[in-house]
């Protein structure tokens, strides 16, 4: 950002514009979803293979942080998982996980 003489104004120059999506395929290392042992039920997980498979073949790995009484454990989904990370993807999760449960993971 400089100081535009002309207009006296401010002024920037860009040297790469890009969309969201393409930020966020270029920038973010994985997507975390966050469950607990309640919420894995068999209607559960179609509802999730449901949402992913149509965005699978991407490049965003998938990490699963899963918690149960017995203890925790971190699952990485295999590279057949890995998404494409759209708005409409990471909306329709929250919406099935709550806010709290989705996540995008930066190095």
């Amino acid at each position: 950002m400089s100081f535009d003489d002309f207009s006296g104004g401010l002024k920037m120059t860009v040297r790469e514009l890009m969309t969201l999506d393409e930020a966020r395929s270029r920038y973010v290392k994985s997507l975390a979803i966050s469950l607990s042992e309640h919420q894995i039920t068999p209607s559960f997980i179609k509802q999730l293979k449901a949402l992913l498979e149509p965005v699978s073949g991407g490049t965003l790995p998938i990490n699963v942080y899963y918690q149960s009484p017995r203890g925790r454990a971190l699952l990485r989904l295999g590279v057949q998982w890995s998404i494409i990370p759209t708005d409409e993807i990471l909306t329709e999760l929250v919406n099935l996980l709550g806010e709290s449960a989705v996540e995008l993971e930066f190095e």
